[in-house]
């Protein structure tokens, strides 16, 4: 146990050492005062993410097919192509293919699929 006769010597060492101060990295720039419409701005900014839904898109998935066929093919394609084959590829060109067989609730195309009436 630690008494005082030992806490005094080890206290006085610790006073007596100097300390170790980092200098200012050069690369630190400057500190300046924010405007006060920065300020607001900040201050918005932080609120809004707090207190509002950010975009958030989940999409579910079953790529299973897609990953055997890329694992199949993606030697060849390397070899070919010079370049890995990825499955976002995969996932633009399924999107593609299934945009025009469900249109947009609104568009021209969907008004054209035996709605009553279409915008004028």
């Amino acid at each position: 146990k630690p008494t005082a006769a030992t806490e005094a010597p080890q206290a006085a060492e610790a006073k007596a050492a100097p300390k170790a101060t980092a200098a200012p990295s050069p690369l630190r720039g400057k500190t300046e005062k924010m405007s006060r419409l920065r300020k607001v701005i900040a201050k918005r900014m932080v609120e809004s993410m707090q207190t509002s839904a950010q975009l958030t898109t989940v999409v579910e998935a079953d790529v299973t097919r897609v990953a055997a066929l890329r694992a199949k093919s993606k030697a060849s394609f390397q070899q070919r192509e010079g370049v890995n084959l990825l499955l976002a590829g995969s996932g633009a060109q399924a999107h593609r293919r299934a945009r025009p067989a469900r249109p947009r609730p609104g568009s021209r195309r969907w008004w054209g699929r035996g709605r009553r009436s279409a915008p004028r």
